[in-house]
């Protein structure tokens, strides 16, 4: 694989890591609390490192950041590891989250 199609590549899924932060910020605040359990407050379990709420988290979210990503790339083991790819920098970067910020 040439370096340039290699920079390509990984602009194009950094690209879509800020994309998939923005969709779950902005589907958070869309749903209601009856509806998400409460996505705050499990942010904040999970920042106590409760396991159960980031699988909570992950459940909640997951299938939409699935669809998202597959949207892009059309490749079901590219979509996976997007997947895997934001919630493991999410899970890494939760202690940077305040309520009514964006994830960065």
């Amino acid at each position: 694989m040439n370096k340039n199609l290699l920079a390509f590549i990984v602009i194009i899924v950094i690209g879509t890591l800020a994309l998939v932060g923005v969709f779950i910020y902005k589907s958070m605040q869309e749903r209601t609390v009856e509806e998400n359990g409460d996505v705050h407050a499990l942010l904040e379990r999970i920042k106590k490192d409760d396991r159960e709420a980031f699988t909570e988290l992950v459940s909640l979210y997951q299938k939409r950041i699935f669809l998202l990503a597959f949207s892009f790339f059309h490749n079901r083991e590219d979509a996976m590891d997007i997947v895997q790819e934001t919630f493991m920098r999410l899970h890494q970067r939760i202690h940077t989250f305040r309520e009514g910020q964006n994830f960065k």
